[in-house]
């Protein structure tokens, strides 16, 4: 099983309302891919729902505290609670602040090493079937330097997404590489506020390149 590790956890969420997509991508009969309407299909909004995910990993109750903020580090929520031994609980954010927002969630434990969390986010149709579900584990800030991959290769939307767990805005350098180890973007200053997030579409900066590597440098340790 996993152990938590006592340090804050954070993990991103979005409640956005969204207008339902009736367009499809199809290869034609010579290869190209085309966009074609569904059958039957109108366009409505649909609702992206968040629901966040949290167990106590110890032998005894723990104390949990749970702030979610806005993209620019607003407080929207707060609760207190408590954890039996093993237990589990779920805070759907929908009761809690509403729909049509975006931030980060913060999650505290009084006691070290008792506390696993992820968001569950999930999208259905004016039918009620779900056509979107993904989850993200919650996790520490840690480390001063993080990388990733970007990909673009089949058409995709590659974006970055930044969260300041620290109670001071935070400055950053972005960076990014082709596969082949050639430079396209280096020292690229940015800002994320405090408690906030902050999305950065790669896809413009690629310049043509389809994957690589993103480079994030941090002025301060475990902050992003």
């Amino acid at each position: 099983g996993t152990a938590g590790t006592g340090e804050d956890l954070v993990v991103p969420f979005d409640t956005s309302l969204i207008m339902e997509n009736c367009l499809e991508l199809k290869i034609n009969k010579n290869g190209k891919k085309i966009k074609i309407k569904k059958k039957n299909c109108k366009k409505s909004e649909l609702t992206l729902n968040a629901t966040v995910e949290i167990s106590n990993t110890l032998e005894q109750s723990n104390e949990i505290l749970v702030n979610i903020y806005d993209i620019e580090g607003d407080i929207l929520f707060s609760r207190k609670f408590s954890l039996s031994a093993h237990a589990s609980k779920e805070l759907v954010l929908k009761d809690d602040i509403g729909y049509n927002k975006k931030g980060i969630v913060i999650i505290q434990s009084v006691k070290s090493s008792g506390l696993i969390a992820s968001i569950k986010q999930y999208q259905r149709n004016k039918e009620g079937n779900i056509i979107l579900a993904y989850q993200v584990p919650a996790k520490i800030s840690y480390g001063s330097v993080l990388q990733g991959s970007y990909d673009s290769s089949n058409g995709q939307k590659s974006s970055l997404v930044l969260i300041n767990s620290n109670s001071t805005d935070q400055e950053l350098s972005l960076g990014l590489k082709t596969s082949d180890g050639s430079i396209i973007l280096e020292g690229e200053n940015l800002r994320v506020p405090a408690y906030g997030r902050r999305v950065v579409d790669l896809n413009p900066l690629m310049k043509g390149t389809q994957d690589g590597l993103v480079t994030v440098q941090t002025n301060n340790q475990n902050t992003i």
